[in-house]
């Protein structure tokens, strides 16, 4: 929450995706605001549509929500009107942390092992090519895949470890056999 009263302008507001992360959120910056806080049924009886939207959004049901987040949860009318640039998450919320990257209209901002917060760019662009939260293994690579830029081969981890066809060789640094 620090990173947030230090890069993200006073008045902004920001998405949280989950309403149960509001207390913790204004204990650390009472002066910013929220999408939602304390229960999410004063979203509902403020416009049903908006809370459906922040349901499927924070479910991951929604493929795309740059757009929805930029364009529909805002604050202010006119020239006052601001819409939410920053979203802030837990990292219970892996189907939305995976589309909202995959889309291309959002960037890591910040991580660490508690949260993520993301930055809505003014413009989709590019996903990047490894989205996965903190903590969160990394897929098992197939035997026989092509390495990553820098990872090496699995002929190359064999020699390196000794181990011969038909061994399973010891597990490297990393624990990846």
């Amino acid at each position: 929450m620090e990173w947030v009263t230090k890069n993200v302008p006073k008045g902004e507001l920001v998405y949280n995706a989950d309403w149960d992360d509001f207390p913790k959120l204004f204990f650390y910056d009472p002066t910013r605001p929220f999408v939602a806080g304390l229960d999410p049924t004063y979203l509902l009886d403020r416009n049903k549509e908006l809370m459906e939207h922040y349901e499927r959004i924070g479910t991951g049901k929604e493929e795309d929500p740059g757009p929805i987040i930029r364009e529909k949860f805002c604050l202010g009318e006119g020239d006052a009107r601001r819409c939410a640039r920053y979203v802030f998450m837990d990292h219970e919320h892996e189907a939305f942390f995976n589309n909202a990257l995959d889309s291309g209209w959002f960037e890591v901002a910040y991580e660490d092992d508690d949260c993520s917060i993301l930055r809505i760019r003014d413009e989709k662009g590019d996903p990047p090519p490894d989205n996965l939260p903190p903590n969160q293994p990394a897929p098992n690579k197939d035997e026989g895949d092509e390495p990553a830029d820098g990872e090496p081969s699995d002929e190359e981890l064999k020699d390196e470890e000794g181990g011969s066809e038909g061994e399973s060789p010891a597990p490297n640094a990393t624990g990846i056999r």
